[in-house]
């Protein structure tokens, strides 16, 4: 969702589908479990132990991607993400199975804005990803990926690779879960079990990431964090042609946003929640970066729907909802060489 990381203490690109067909303009291309079957993909998980289920990001993490079958089942989908009730299942948390049954709906606890907002968010951060694919970037980071599929439901152009940067616990058991399955990305793919707080580029280095090569960033649900804990890393192991989007909240995050954490966990109160809100004084981020060698915009999240062509649904049209949610969009300085993709 949006994390709370403390110190310690657009155009649609059109792109053929293989497998189902995913509904009328639902997005970017998928990869179904069927269509996946005999490709040869390397997936691998660098870490072994699997913690609880349970404890806050996993929870905010199981939310996230419940929103996400929601919104991909829906008469007209904005995303078409065959493995998010997968996942939902497997994690078998009740308030969210009840959900994914259509035994009760997100509008029905007062959170109809779930779906379409974090429905629009994935679909806007996939097509980034593919624009940049496109302009001949070769590898992603997403950070803060959750239990998100973009890793699995996207078709990877030949030589991707693609790092999964988050919790411990979400890294070890989404690549095996989906394995059992049998489900594969198309790319050369590593989850990394990191602290978001410090630590997580020493262990993605580790992992194989490669400085010298352009890199496409997906800041998920993170930017209550200072700069030194995203932002200056992200700059540091960025060359030019670099590329990244984020969301962060214009302002202070909606209360309703941490309502949420009140809601659920009156739904099931073994369920681990906290606040997602942090105290610590705001830094713009694309002031930020225009300041360490970065040029970008940023607009509202609400304006992706008219990029496809839908009308902001009622239910995140106001501002406690998804007028505030802005998408920012920056490219590292001198492109060397590099085509710039067009987002």
């Amino acid at each position: 969702m949006w994390r709370k990381l403390l110190p310690l203490s657009y155009p649609v690109l059109a792109v053929p589908c293989r497998g189902r067909n995913p509904g009328r303009d639902a997005g970017p291309c998928l990869v179904s479990q069927s269509a996946g079957e005999g490709i040869q993909a390397e997936t691998t998980t660098l870490t072994v132990r699997c913690g609880d289920l349970r404890a806050p990001a996993a929870v905010e993490a199981t939310l996230v991607v419940a929103a996400h079958a929601v919104a991909s089942r829906a008469p007209e989908p904005i995303l078409a993400d065959p493995f998010a009730e997968v996942v939902v299942r497997g994690v078998g948390q009740q308030p969210f199975l009840r959900i994914v049954d259509g035994t009760t709906n997100f509008a029905e606890i007062g959170y109809g804005w779930c779906p379409p907002l974090f429905g629009i968010r994935a679909r806007t951060f996939d097509e980034f990803l593919l624009a940049a694919c496109r302009s001949g970037i070769r590898q992603a980071v997403l950070l803060g990926s959750g239990l998100d599929c973009r890793a699995y439901r996207l078709d990877w152009l030949t030589g991707m690779a693609l790092y999964e940067v988050d919790q411990l616990t979400l890294m070890d058991w989404k690549p095996v879960f989906l394995a059992n399955c049998g489900v594969t990305s198309t790319a050369r793919h590593r989850c990394v079990g990191a602290d978001l707080r410090q630590g997580w580029p020493s262990a993605l280095c580790k992992a194989g990431f490669d400085e010298s090569q352009p890199t496409a960033w997906i800041i998920e649900g993170l930017l209550p964090a200072p700069p030194s804990q995203i932002l200056a890393p992200i700059s540091a192991l960025s060359c030019p042609g670099s590329c990244l989007t984020a969301d962060y909240f214009e302002g202070a995050e909606p209360e309703v946003v941490d309502d949420v954490a009140d809601q659920l966990h009156g739904l099931d109160s073994s369920l681990g929640l906290h606040s997602v809100g942090s105290d610590l004084p705001r830094v713009d981020p694309a002031a930020y970066l225009a300041a360490h060698g970065w040029i970008g915009r940023s607009a509202h999240l609400v304006t992706a729907f008219a990029a496809i062509g839908r009308p902001v649904p009622a239910a995140i049209a106001g501002p406690q909802h998804g007028a505030l949610l802005r998408i920012l969009r920056a490219t590292r300085l001198d492109t060397g060489g590099l085509r710039t993709a067009t987002w």
